[in-house]
């Protein structure tokens, strides 16, 4: 025999929004019925009457027209006790004078009922104060228990030897409710009871008539072919407008059942489903009721007798409508916009719902997405999924796709997390967001129309749409002034090392604009000399503040925030001035500005500035006390003193090198490489082997556009070495020398001097020199 007990669910009774109803009469009934796909929604309203799951009871307690000799009662506030027999038995120590049916929450309250010999006469009233919703109002429900047919489930083969001695006598029926009608009520040893329901104003005390988007259902009818049991219900309003609801594939008939008496009633005719609340096909054993008037009475069918749980709740038997509110925010402020602008990003947050288990559906959710159908003037970025407080939960929670033929987004929540990442609680929300990005000028009054919609379950529920105008975009050019023309690209000439940059700025009219600035990152070839702002024909200099950076290259400039409004819409420009080093290092120079707000960052075009050429220069003289010259007499011992000065190009090098071979009859003494008066020799390698000066620069680019300055200090001696530089015309010895600059192995010869060496005798063929 299935043990129908054992079932986690096995009645669960739910305010549910219905829209079908029956005649409580006949056979007729069966034609006021709706079948409806739980994926779908068929109510154009929520349920007015919402049984809350954790509601704080403000009063529970009970009256009763039982004798005190055929009643006992127990507060019960313990643990939870078994889901068996044994529970039902005094003489257990989790019996149900201490503990509550296994389906009760241990933190609630319950009372426990003993009847004798219950009869059709007797009723308990349990009062449950701030129960529950009724249109958003708290409120309370009196629950009126009666007309009680006994049965002993023993006549069905239960064992209940122990349990009627721990009772002191056989014909004993039990009854538990607990203080929230969403945990509900357990019975036994009764084959039929009525339940009346009475709702009033927490607040007034006054009671409330259902209007008809009021709805109660009760779920988990469930059958037993062995026990030959179906559990059923029955709605007593004679109504004859009221609708009943059922799911299309639904386990539930209106047939013959057995309680006081056989009559027709709603009740399980097959336990094909997953007997769990939440459970994708929970819903084919439950059947909802549209209500009406004060009094919402039902006739509940236990048939044999054996331990029944069913509990209250507001659920729905179809999926529940949840549109989303949609928002379009700035992505950095999260401020609402008014108007777009171009490269701004923009975040559009969906709002979505996921409605209560139990209270306002009874079947989890099977399919959750939610769309963002972008127009085409938007860029889609990405998107993340929050809790409302900000929990970041994209990874776990789904996925988010693109279509870019279609421009849509979706996010799609995973099964594993529909089936254990919802609460499924009231008022449980989550923000959707699809980030993006505007992608470029929209022109101003043109509007981005940009609609939400879910998926839930197999319906397409539409929220807001969000329509919002752009701006122009922000504008930013760059010219050369050359004459009175405005140039891309300049070459200066001999002269000219100084460059003056224009910089046009156009300004949308977006009153949300918090910054403009401008910036020019300059190149290191060049050196800043003036910044100056012009609009309007007037210079407006003084309404800038120049940031500082740690780049002294860089040229940051904020318009002062009280000036930012005489801005917008306007265009004005800047002249930026700068002089070009001598030690440029790239040949064409170039540079760019942009133009920044809160909203966008927008680049000029590139302009080029080609510096002028320092040509290398070398020159040779001899030192003749202070004075340089290029022809100068020795004597035999002295010593020549060479002032070598090498005037070094603006082009950049690989190698520098500077070199002067004398000549025989001078022996090289001494060097010293200067610049500015100061002695930088060590800054290259010396060499003065085989009466030959070099100096090669360790870092040849450090003397570009420099002067430096050779000192070489040679001792002239008369010997037949001069033999050679004897020129005739002038009867002489004529010693010439030569420096030599070389440049990435180009080589630049000096003018020449000359020594004359001084002799004694009229004429040279009669001189005697040294061997």
């Amino acid at each position: 025999m299935k043990k129908i007990f054992s079932k986690t669910l096995i009645l669960a009774t739910t305010l549910l929004t219905t829209l079908a109803m029956i005649s409580p009469f006949g056979h007729k009934a069966q034609a006021d019925v709706i079948k409806v796909d739980p994926n779908t929604n068929v109510f154009s309203e929520a349920n007015s009457v919402l049984i809350q799951k954790n509601p704080q009871i403000s009063r529970f307690d009970f009256t009763t027209n039982i004798d005190s000799s055929r009643l006992r009662e127990w507060l019960v506030t313990g643990n939870k006790g078994p889901a068996s027999w044994s529970h039902l038995d005094l003489n257990n120590k989790d019996n149900m004078s201490n503990t509550k049916w296994v389906s009760m929450s241990s933190e609630s309250r319950a009372y426990t009922f003993l009847i004798k010999a219950p009869k059709a006469s007797d009723w308990i009233k349990t009062y449950h104060g701030n129960v529950g919703l009724y249109k958003g109002n708290p409120i309370d429900i009196e629950v009126t228990y009666s007309n009680f047919y006994f049965r002993d489930a023993a006549a069905r083969g239960a064992n209940m030897t122990a349990i009627n001695k721990s009772w002191g006598g056989s014909n004993f029926s039990v009854l538990q409710v607990n203080e929230s009608l969403f945990q509900g009520y357990m019975f036994a040893n009764l084959k039929e009871l009525g339940i009346k329901l009475n709702f009033y104003d927490s607040k007034t005390k006054q009671p409330i008539r259902m209007d008809k988007n009021s709805y109660l259902t009760f779920n988990s009818l469930n059958y037993s072919f062995d026990g030959m049991i179906s559990e059923g219900v029955k709605y007593m309003n004679p109504d004859p407008s009221l609708k009943t609801y059922l799911t299309k594939d639904t386990n539930i008939a209106y047939k013959a059942v057995r309680g006081g008496e056989t009559f027709h009633a709603w009740a399980g005719n097959s336990n094909d489903f997953t007997d769990r609340l939440g459970a994708l096909d929970f819903s084919r054993n439950s059947v909802s009721f549209q209500l009406s008037g004060t009094e919402q009475e039902f006739r509940i069918i236990g048939e044999e007798g054996w331990p029944i749980w069913n509990t209250y709740s507001s659920g729905l038997l179809s999926t529940p409508i949840n549109p989303p509110t949609k928002e379009e925010v700035d992505s950095s402020t999260g401020k609402k916009l008014n108007k777009l602008s171009p490269g701004q990003r923009v975040d559009y947050p969906f709002t979505i719902g996921v409605s209560e288990l139990g209270t306002q559906m009874i079947q989890k959710y099977s399919r959750y997405e939610v769309i963002d159908k972008l127009p085409k003037e938007l860029e889609y970025i990405g998107g993340k999924v929050t809790t409302m407080s900000g929990e970041d939960i994209t990874s776990k929670a789904g996925k988010f796709s693109y279509d870019s033929a279609t421009h849509t987004a979706t996010f799609k929540f995973s099964a594993d997390y529909l089936e254990n990442g919802f609460k499924y609680q009231l008022g449980e929300k989550y923000k959707v967001v699809f980030q993006t990005r505007v992608k470029g000028n929209i022109g101003d009054g043109k509007k981005i129309i940009n609609p939400s919609e879910v998926v839930i379950n197999n319906q397409r529920v539409p929220g807001n749409t969000v329509e919002t105008p752009g701006y122009e975009k922000n504008k930013e050019k760059k010219v050369i002034l050359s004459g009175n023309q405005e140039v891309t690209e300049k070459t200066l000439g001999t002269n000219e090392n100084t460059v003056t940059f224009r910089l046009y700025h156009t300004l949308n009219e977006n009153p949300n604009t918090t910054k403009v600035q401008i910036d020019d990152l300059l190149e290191s070839d060049f050196e800043l000399q003036s910044v100056r702002f012009m609009k309007d024909n007037r210079e407006v200099t003084d309404q800038w503040k120049r940031l500082s950076t740690s780049n002294k290259q860089q040229l940051s400039y904020q318009v002062n925030a009280a000036n930012i409004k005489e801005y917008l819409g306007k265009t004005w420009y800047t002249d930026v001035t700068v002089r070009v080093r001598d030690d440029y290092q790239k040949t064409r120079i170039p540079n760019h500005s942009t133009l920044i707000t809160n909203f966008d960052t927008v680049k000029s075009n590139e302009v080029y500035v080609t510096p002028r050429t320092i040509t290398t220069g070398i020159t040779k003289s001899i030192l003749k006390g202070t004075a340089e010259v290029k022809e100068s007499s020795v004597a035999d011992g002295q010593n020549v003193v060479y002032r070598i000065t090498a005037n070094v190009g603006n082009k950049p090098m690989t190698s520098l090198d500077l070199k002067d071979k004398l000549e025989a009859p001078l022996a090289l003494q001494e060097a010293v490489v200067a610049n500015n008066g100061k002695d930088v020799t060590s800054q290259g390698t010396l060499s003065l082997t085989n009466n030959t000066f070099t100096w090669t620069a360790k870092n040849p680019n450090d003397w570009r556009s420099k002067t430096l300055v050779i000192g070489l200090k040679a001792k002239f001696t008369m010997s037949n070495k001069v033999i050679p530089y004897l020129d005739k015309a002038s009867n002489t010895y004529r010693i010439p020398n030569q420096a030599h600059i070389v440049i990435d192995g180009k080589d630049l010869p000096s003018d020449k001097v000359v020594v004359v060496p001084e002799v004694k005798q009229p004429t040279a063929d009669k001189f005697i020199v040294k061997n």
